[in-house]
């Protein structure tokens, strides 16, 4: 499926979840410097998860 051919909204999910990865990825690599490190590695992880699947939904 072309982007062109997307509706308004899904496209807007896609974009929404493009930017929540990125910002999962740039969360990643500041995960050693947090004070509950663990933490930060399972709010890392469930940022870039959950943009995957709002970008699938978006496509759908």
């Amino acid at each position: 499926m072309k982007m062109g051919t997307m509706s308004h909204g899904s496209k807007r999910l896609v974009v929404a979840g493009a930017i929540l990865f990125l910002l999962g990825l740039s969360q990643g690599a500041a995960v050693p410097y947090f004070f509950n490190p663990r933490m930060a590695l399972s709010a890392h992880l469930t940022a870039v998860q959950s943009a995957t699947a709002i970008m699938v939904a978006g496509a759908l």
